[in-house]
């Protein structure tokens, strides 16, 4: 096959960068699937899987805070201090509207 017709595979590929994003798509999955298979009027394993993934992608998101900063992705994702900081306020404010939304989610 002509070097023309393959596909680049990034090798500078860091998982660490992206797992933050990684575990907030994967515990929005598993939501998503418990909401299917729940009984009506009980929202507790949606809303601790949901409390659990986000605290994960929040420590995450922390400890990235310090690292220097990398482009990944032959440069479409940069990670940075910033960006970490806007990720853990971000995924702040999803555990407290899922904290806040519980009571009525159950009504």
């Amino acid at each position: 096959m002509p070097d023309r017709f393959r596909f680049p595979i990034p090798q500078d590929l860091d998982w660490l960068a992206l797992s933050p994003i990684i575990v907030v798509v994967a515990t929005g999955i598993v939501a998503l699937v418990l909401e299917m298979l729940r009984h009506k009027r009980n929202n507790a394993a949606i809303v601790g899987v949901t409390i659990v993934g986000l605290l994960a992608a929040g420590v995450l998101a922390a400890i990235q805070a310090g690292e220097p900063a990398k482009e990944i992705l032959a440069g479409t994702f940069l990670r940075d201090r910033f960006g970490s900081v806007v990720q853990v306020l971000m995924v702040a404010a999803c555990l407290l509207s899922v904290l806040f939304s519980e009571g009525y989610l159950r009504e």
